[in-house]
């Protein structure tokens, strides 16, 4: 497992993790960055490899069908409305 640190994440992707993560200016108050640094790197790593080695398809299947429920659902609620 690679782990890229408060320096090399900011070289590799150009921000600190946790600008990358959206995180409130603040936060390295909080947390130490390094820390922060290595924990969402490690969580992208951990991301990146759950993706690779999963079973899903890339796609979910019955799109259709449940489109077809979707509307089926709508169009029933409207026919028992009042009025």
């Amino acid at each position: 497992m690679v782990v890229l640190g408060p320096g090399p994440f900011r070289a590799v992707f150009g921000v600190t993790a946790w600008e990358a993560a959206g995180l409130p200016a603040g936060i390295d108050d909080l947390v130490a960055g390094s820390v922060l640094d290595r924990d969402l790197a490690v969580l992208a790593v951990r991301l990146d490899q759950a993706q690779q080695d999963t079973r899903l398809p890339e796609q979910p299947a019955g799109s259709a069908q449940l489109n077809d429920l979707v509307v089926a659902a709508r169009l029933a609620e409207t026919a028992v409305r009042p009025g």
